[in-house]
């Protein structure tokens, strides 16, 4: 299988740090894998999705996506890949408080796809229906949802353009266990679909991981993985 993401010794110390928040990681990750990424806080998890999203650059080593060397990519680059090809969920939804929740979902659609508002808000529309959604597709996240329907809408907002590589950074954190579950469901059943590549970072195990590969960070520095049938 294709290589989806690709990292050599890759290393990152923010400025003042005592020691590297990650150091020397390697990783493989095959086109359409899944792969559960564990480890405390601290451990240098958010750190390596953020390098491989291309929110956050690497001080050394090779990091490439889907063929391409991100260490090499303009900003502008970076930018649209971040926001098409490779999206992120985050612990925090970071919703606009302006909008409703279809158009949080269409904006990127506007600039990544070039849509005209009608064409955006009609695939807007079609996501939040596929996550259930659609009763509060008219209603503003932040001042009129739940935690949970908030993080929901920011999976389908981060799904919406079609990436092949979702990065899931602890999104079930602040939700209770039957709504963290509904949405890790739909983060999988999203990943089935073919040549989706899916990186979830969680503190502990997830008794429902689906078949994949488990990789523990301790230090920032990145574990022997465990196959899981």
């Amino acid at each position: 299988m294709p290589l989806a993401i690709e990292t050599r010794n890759l290393t990152r110390t923010f400025p003042g740090a005592s020691r590297a928040a990650i150091s020397d990681v390697t990783l493989r990750v095959e086109e359409g894998e899944r792969v559960l990424l564990t480890g405390p806080s601290g451990s240098g998890k958010s750190t390596l999705l953020n390098l491989i999203g291309g929110l956050d650059r690497a001080d050394s080593g090779v990091l490439h996506v889907n063929g391409v060397d991100m260490m090499k990519m303009g900003e502008g680059l970076l930018a649209r890949r971040r926001g098409g090809e490779i999206a992120t969920v985050f612990q925090h939804h970071f919703l606009p408080t302006g909008l409703s929740a279809e158009e949080v979902v269409a904006a990127p659609l506007l600039w990544i796809h070039d849509l005209s508002p009608a064409e955006a808000l009609r695939e807007a529309r079609e996501h939040l229906s596929l996550l259930g959604l659609s009763p509060e597709e008219h209603r503003r996240p932040v001042q009129n949802l739940s935690g949970g329907q908030r993080q929901r809408v920011a999976f389908a907002r981060a799904i919406a353009p079609g990436p092949t590589i979702l990065l899931a950074d602890e999104p079930t954190a602040q939700l209770d266990d039957a709504t963290a579950q509904l949405l890790l469901d739909q983060i999988f059943d999203w990943s089935a679909g073919e040549g989706r590549t899916l990186i979830l970072a969680s503190h502990h195990h997830l008794d429902s991981w689906r078949d994949g590969r488990i990789l523990h960070m301790h230090d920032g520095r990145l574990r022997e993985d465990v196959a899981v049938a």
